[in-house]
């Protein structure tokens, strides 16, 4: 079986999701309060043919900025 190359991405899309899916499961019926740390998710971004989440971008301007606004929001509920 032969795919091209849109069909490939969303092959490994779909079986990411199921990793995700999957990995989720197993960490809830293992009892944590967590489902997925960041190994686990970068297990499924490479399954996804996608790049690594690193730790320069744990700090990047884009996600500051969403912190920023998500304790706003909290502080005023």
């Amino acid at each position: 079986m032969s795919f091209n190359d849109t069909e490939s991405k969303e092959f490994r899309a779909s079986v990411a999701l199921e990793l995700v899916r999957h990995k989720a499961l197993v960490n809830v019926a293992e009892g944590y309060n967590y489902v997925l740390d960041i190994e686990d998710v970068n297990e499924c971004l490479v399954v996804a043919g996608l790049p690594l989440i690193v730790p320069g971008e744990i700090n990047a301007k884009e996600v500051n900025i969403i912190k920023t606004e998500k304790e706003a929001n909290h502080d005023t509920v």
